[in-house]
């Protein structure tokens, strides 16, 4: 499907949104070779529309770290926002990936970032339970649970 994608003789706009179409589900399954291939042929990691989601927010869902690590390393927004107006490191925090969140904070992610209701990381990561999370992202913001 790549292949055919790079190959196609289509509008711009069009080969746009099949690279990211393509993008966003090798990224979700994990598949490092065909993100490589789409990056390198045009594929935007921080490309979102009405439909889908930027393709660091697949690669989280799929909990594919190596994919993340990759879009991190290009150079991934990691203040793009979904359709739900969260960043990579809320859904992480909700998802209860501590590797994930770990990269994300180390990228530079901004803790303080709230969505919509006024949600963070760490009060997205509390209302889930994950009290591992919360401490990472408590130390990336200076704070001590502990007192």
């Amino acid at each position: 499907l790549a292949k055919f994608i790079l190959v196609t003789n289509c509008c711009p706009p069009a080969k746009r949104k099949c690279l990211h179409v393509a993008l966003e589900q090798a990224a979700l399954k994990g598949h490092m070779q065909i993100v490589r291939l789409l990056v390198r042929h045009g594929g935007d990691i921080d490309r979102s529309d009405e439909f889908l989601d930027p393709p660091i927010f697949a690669a989280i869902r799929g909990r594919c770290m190596p994919v993340i690590q990759y879009f991190v390393s290009f150079g991934a927004n990691m203040e793009v926002r979904n359709k739900r107006g969260w960043t990579p490191l809320m859904l992480a925090a909700r998802i209860g990936g501590e590797k994930m969140v770990d990269c994300l904070l180390n990228a530079g992610a901004d803790v303080h970032a709230t969505a919509t209701g006024e949600k963070t990381a760490w009060s997205i990561a509390y209302e889930r339970g994950h009290k591992a999370i919360c401490k990472r992202i408590s130390d990336a913001m200076g704070r001590n649970l502990d007192k």
